[in-house]
């Protein structure tokens, strides 16, 4: 039980608050490697089994996942260069390099989904994305692929910690626990 503990103190960062960026990291990085293709969505908007109406919307979106997910992966693997990375401006890159790719493909894949599952139903239809894609975005929470909910997982963490970086709370490069040599040898 010593040797998990003294295992656990090694390679947990000495601040707990850098976890939250390393969580971050990890979940964008998974992200990419799940499935963002909206399937429950298309169950319960009643699409599966039949021809869609907007079925060039349906081929847009994956062409669309296709692409934004390289710039997730991306952004996952700038976090784990960035958190050893010594700099003096640290967030500015995390934001640049690890948040802003991220965020950009998750909000075109949310608002690609929104116009295919909207699809305007007169001539005098107009859709505000502004408040369009935030109450739709929430009443289908739970039907949205698993890949997308882990990528915004992954950049809320992402951000709040750059929060509290720029507040001062935290602070990279990451750091790990010292353990003392005594304490490795024992068993």
């Amino acid at each position: 039980m010593k040797r998990l503990a003294t295992f656990l103190r090694s390679v947990v960062p000495a601040d707990p608050i850098q976890l939250m960026f390393l969580a971050g990291v990890v979940l964008l990085f998974v992200s990419s490697r799940l499935s963002w293709w909206p399937a429950k969505l298309l169950q319960s908007a009643g699409f599966m089994g039949r021809s869609a109406p907007g079925e060039s919307g349906l081929l847009g979106l994956r062409q669309l996942i296709t692409l934004c997910v390289f710039p997730v992966m991306f952004g996952g693997l700038a976090g784990y260069f960035l958190c050893f990375w010594p700099s003096k401006k640290p967030a500015s890159r995390i934001v640049l390099a690890v948040g802003l790719p991220s965020a950009v493909g998750f909000s075109l894949v949310v608002s690609k989904t929104f116009d295919v599952f909207n699809q305007p139903t007169s001539i005098f239809y107009r859709r505000r994305m502004s408040t369009g894609v935030p109450s739709w975005f929430h009443l289908n929470l739970l039907n949205f692929p698993t890949g997308l909910l882990i990528c915004g997982g992954g950049v809320l963490l992402i951000l709040v910690f750059v929060v509290l970086l720029f507040s001062g709370a935290s602070s990279l490069p990451l750091a790990l626990s010292t353990v003392r040599g005594s304490q490795r040898g024992k068993t």
